[in-house]
């Protein structure tokens, strides 16, 4: 009896070693985390080269970079389940964002209005930098890693213009700088090979060396799949077929970036674009197959950068000043929060249609459209108009232009006008190729952005009592539909392509 009360309380104290182990590992963390996304949330002077290679809510809260975990990889659970996990908010600590790009002129037409987009996120102070090399490759940044050599153009933006520093050390760059995120990428004819990522893992502890900041975040750009009738030449290594490439580009990703525990967050534009080619914009984001738009595929991957550094306040921030197209500004910012939160995965836009977003902007903006037969213009006469080169109305920031960066280049301006100015009756004519916007305040107070018109390109609209409607004082800004600078336009040119008719009675 006594034998067998020893061997009950030796049991006893096995059992109780093994339950604290199990303990132990029961309440081991999971290195991706365990909670679900948050919110995450152009004027610049522009980067160019002739380049070969050249967050929505999910499970948790909707705080906006209001803490938490600092890692937002991907997690992928056994439902397949794609999330991205809340980020911290370490940057704020000095007040400035500082990013940094090692790339190439994927990672340029990436960064290329980020600043413009972080501003109007909200952040006041911005530095951005990129090391560039055409075409460059994770195997080349690693050989420069480790040489050291001046291989590098170094763009750097501070200010919301872009400066190119020729013959940089990647070294210098680095450490030039407490950045807080350092974004790495593979050159676009690879970024679908997982077999062509293992440099990273060698050229990670090198960069790591040369930061300052103690708390840098190293982020992985997962870039997009060439248009699908790109003739770029790795193109047939994907059979030349898009989703073949999306898909590639996924998975490499997944199996080579995700189970890196130093990558603590993914810039999700593969995604994004792919969510946008889902839109009525279809497959045009490319300006040559595979680079992306000057205009709107740079907004685009700068509002998925944003959104997975600094975060976007998705339903309120205004990007007018950044792109003048409203319904492409929808698709973008949908295309954008749907990336952050299924990274891995299609969400298809619900913005289907443009036509009827412009018919509904019509309807808002009351802009009675009149056919050209219908106006006898020998009853009116051509109102001689004052132009502002390179300056733009904003009704949501005022009364006053605004001038100075590039997204001003795309616009002429015209003075203000009252409803003596401009009666009840006159006619505003476009050219065809062309828009304007009808900026509209009461007095010069500031327009809210839900009421700011909508641009306009029909050839004539009619004055009307319904046109001024509650407004007191409009102006025009004057573009190209295509969004092109207009720098080499004179006053008389665009008096030509944009003209008001006021009645001789």
């Amino acid at each position: 009896m006594h034998m067998s009360k020893k061997i009950l309380c030796l049991l006893l104290a096995v059992a109780c070693v093994m339950s604290m182990a199990l303990t132990g590992c029961g309440k081991k963390e999971d290195p991706a985390g365990s909670t679900g996304a948050t919110e995450q949330t152009n004027a610049t002077g522009s980067v160019e080269q002739n380049n070969t290679e050249s967050t929505t809510e999910s499970t948790t809260d909707s705080n906006n970079g209001s803490g938490g975990s600092s890692d937002i990889r991907p997690s992928v659970d056994s439902t397949g389940s794609d999330t991205i996990l809340p980020t911290n908010t370490a940057w704020k600590e000095d007040g400035v964002l500082k990013i940094l790009t090692i790339g190439n002129s994927f990672s340029v037409d990436c960064m290329e209005f980020v600043y413009q987009i972080a501003k109007a996120a909200g952040v006041e102070k911005i530095k951005l930098g990129n090391l560039y090399i055409s075409g460059c490759s994770l195997e080349k940044h690693l050989t420069n890693a480790q040489s050291d050599g001046k291989a590098y153009t170094f763009y750097t933006n501070d200010s919301g213009k872009w400066v190119a520093n020729k013959n940089y050390k990647m070294s210098t760059a680095i450490k030039g700088d407490n950045w807080d995120f350092v974004s790495f990428q593979q050159s676009s004819g690879s970024s679908g090979k997982a077999d062509t990522y293992d440099s990273l893992n060698q050229l990670l502890p090198i960069v790591e060396g040369y930061c300052t900041n103690k708390n840098v975040e190293f982020m992985w750009h997962m870039t997009w799949a060439y248009q699908g009738d790109s003739t770029h030449s790795s193109f047939p290594d994907y059979n030349s077929d898009q989703m073949v490439m999306y898909n590639a580009i996924v998975d490499a990703v997944k199996t080579r970036i995700v189970p890196n525990e130093k990558v603590t967050r993914i810039i999700p534009n593969g995604t994004a674009v792919q969510n946008a080619r889902t839109s009525y914009l279809g497959d045009t984001l490319t300006r040559d197959g595979y680079h992306m738009s000057k205009d709107k595929g740079r907004v685009l991957a700068g509002i998925t950068l944003v959104a997975a550094t600094a975060g976007i306040p998705w339903d309120t921030i205004d990007l007018s000043g950044v792109c003048s197209d409203a319904s492409f500004v929808k698709v973008a910012l949908e295309s954008a929060r749907n990336a952050v939160a299924t990274p891995f995965g299609v969400t298809e836009s619900v913005n289907v249609k443009k036509d009827e977003e412009d018919k509904k902007d019509n309807e808002d903006t009351k802009d009675p459209v009149v056919s050209e037969d219908s106006i006898d213009f020998s009853q009116y006469n051509n109102l001689t108009l004052t132009l502002h080169k390179n300056e733009y109305w904003n009704s949501t920031k005022g009364a006053t232009l605004s001038g100075g960066t590039d997204t001003a280049e795309k616009y002429f301006a015209t003075d203000t006008f009252t409803k003596e100015t401009l009666p009840v009756g006159s006619v505003i004519v476009i050219a065809d190729g062309w828009k304007y916007r009808p900026e509209a305040w009461k007095g010069t107070a500031k327009t809210s952005s839900s009421k700011r018109p909508a641009e306009v390109s029909a050839k004539i609209v009619m004055v009307t009592d319904a046109w001024w409607g509650e407004w007191t004082t409009r102006a025009f800004n004057i573009a190209k539909k295509n969004g092109d600078a207009l720098t080499d336009y004179t006053p008389e040119q665009i008096s030509e392509v944009f003209q008001i008719y006021f009645p001789k009675s």
